[in-house]
């Protein structure tokens, strides 16, 4: 997710493990095989890495690497006053997934429960995306929303010296996670903070905007715009009536 946030193309990855000695071997045999199919799916091989034995927990560790022609890559410091700003497919998902997970979201449908903890489980990094982006060379900044909307946009506007204003009405949201709003109003802030979104946030001047949506319709993928880029600092989102939604943990904290 992260190569797609560049709009770079995967080329491959190293991996260290660190496998208890009561690990089962069928679970290392399925894990072999998920491994198997993410490769085939993104083209890429296991390049190296280490693999030992640990008396603690299963650890697991992956770096992936990816390669992209010079002067495509899609910083986060080249947002400017005047940008939109726009996200890929649906927010909210892996956050609320996880909460299911947790039964801190509760009430909602079979079909809606499932979708959502989908969503956590197994994130579709927007790899095609990206690399469309970056080839047909629209967009001033990009990332992945990982971290959660408002800190991840926080990250550019940093990186850029911008601000940006977001508003709440515009939020792309999934049929269940409209569901779980409407029975939990407050669950509007585990949406724009919660993360494990990992979708792609992009800045682009506003006559971009229509040839990024054509890229995202041919690839499956909508792209919606939220808001827009200031000359001011920091991320303000609004609600449909003009007011600030305030954020006490606008995203996931690293340290």
């Amino acid at each position: 997710s992260d190569l797609a946030g560049k709009g770079a193309r995967p080329v491959g990855y190293v991996m260290v493990c660190a496998f208890p000695s009561d690990l089962d071997e069928s679970w290392v045999a399925k894990f072999a095989g998920g491994l198997a199919a993410d490769q085939r799916e993104f083209a890429i091989a296991l390049m190296g890495g280490d693999t030992t034995g640990t008396t603690g927990p299963l650890m697991l560790t992956a770096t992936a690497f990816g390669a992209i022609s010079k002067g495509r890559l899609l910083a986060r410091s080249g947002a400017k006053a005047g940008d939109i700003v726009a996200v890929s497919g649906t927010l909210g998902d892996g956050a609320l997934g996880l909460d299911v997970q947790r039964e801190q979201v509760t009430g909602l449908s079979m079909a809606d429960r499932e979708f959502l903890i989908d969503r956590y489980r197994l994130p579709r990094p927007r790899v095609a995306l990206g690399q469309a982006l970056a080839a047909a060379q629209v967009g001033h900044a990009a990332m992945d929303v990982s971290d959660g909307l408002a800190a991840d946009l926080g990250h550019i506007c940093r990186a850029s010296g911008v601000g940006a204003v977001v508003e709440w009405a515009d939020i792309p949201l999934s049929s269940a996670a409209q569901s779980a709003l409407s029975r939990r109003p407050e669950l509007k802030t585990r949406i724009l903070g919660g993360g494990d979104d990992y979708e792609i946030l992009m800045t682009m001047p506003p006559s971009q905007a229509a040839s990024a949506r054509q890229i995202g319709d041919r690839l499956g993928v909508p792209l919606t715009v939220i808001g827009r880029i200031v000359a001011s600092s920091g991320v303000t989102i609004l609600d449909g009536s003009g007011a600030v939604i305030d954020l006490t943990q606008p995203g996931y904290q690293h340290f």
